[in-house]
């Protein structure tokens, strides 16, 4: 990964890849509302989140990207999703350019 310790701003830094168990993801009230507006399934989450192209550290939350999907998880609550996004800033879509090999 090109840009593993890599800090971008606000958004937080990339660190390794690894994904997380995501069996026991609790799901709050704020990412249930945004899953049914985006269409976007428990299943979906579950794979975005053990098999991510990249993982920000922000503050004390996780950022789960794939090509397609962001996903919020404060680990020390749960974990719990927090939000879901698919619609990536430009933030994103370099974070995502620069993690290719």
């Amino acid at each position: 990964m090109g840009n593993l310790g890599k800090t971008y701003g606000k958004f937080g830094t990339v660190i390794e890849p690894a994904g997380a168990s995501a069996s026991n993801l609790e799901l709050s009230g704020h990412a249930e509302e945004r899953m049914r507006q985006r269409g976007i399934s428990k299943g979906t989450i579950r794979r975005a989140v053990e098999n991510p192209t990249v993982v920000v550290r922000q503050r004390n939350k996780r950022v789960y990207l794939t090509e397609r999907l962001g996903v919020v998880v404060d680990p020390e609550s749960g974990p719990r999703v927090v939000t879901v996004f698919d619609e990536f800033t430009d933030v994103v879509q370099q974070i995502l350019r620069e993690a290719q090999p």
